[in-house]
C-alpha cells in the first residue's frame, strides 16, 4: 500500500485563507478513505483471531499533550463491545 501512495490519497490542499477560517491548510479526508479501504471489519476480525491464538499487533503512537509514547494492543477486544 505505502509504495503506491500518492499525495492525492492523503490530503487535499486548501486555499491559504483556510489558515484563518479553518483548522488546517489541508483536508485529510482522502487519508481516511485510503485507510478504510484496507482496515475494515474483516481485517480487525483476523487480527482478533490471531490475538486469541497468542500473537500481538502493537502499534506505537505519541500522546502530544502528555508528551508520552502510547502502545496500542490492536488485537485485544474491549470488554462490553
Amino acid at each position: 500500500m505505502y509504495t503506491g501512495l500518492t499525495p492525492d490519497k492523503v490530503l487535499v490542499k486548501r486555499f491559504v485563507t483556510a489558515a484563518f477560517f479553518s483548522d488546517a491548510l489541508a483536508d485529510n479526508h482522502p487519508l481516511f478513505v485510503t485507510i478504510s479501504d484496507y482496515v475494515n471489519d474483516n481485517l480487525m476480525a483476523a487480527i482478533a483471531k490471531t490475538y486469541d491464538e497468542g500473537r500481538l499487533l502493537l502499534i506505537a503512537s505519541t500522546d502530544l499533550d502528555a508528551q508520552q509514547p502510547v502502545i496500542w494492543n490492536v488485537g485485544r477486544s474491549v470488554p462490553g463491545k
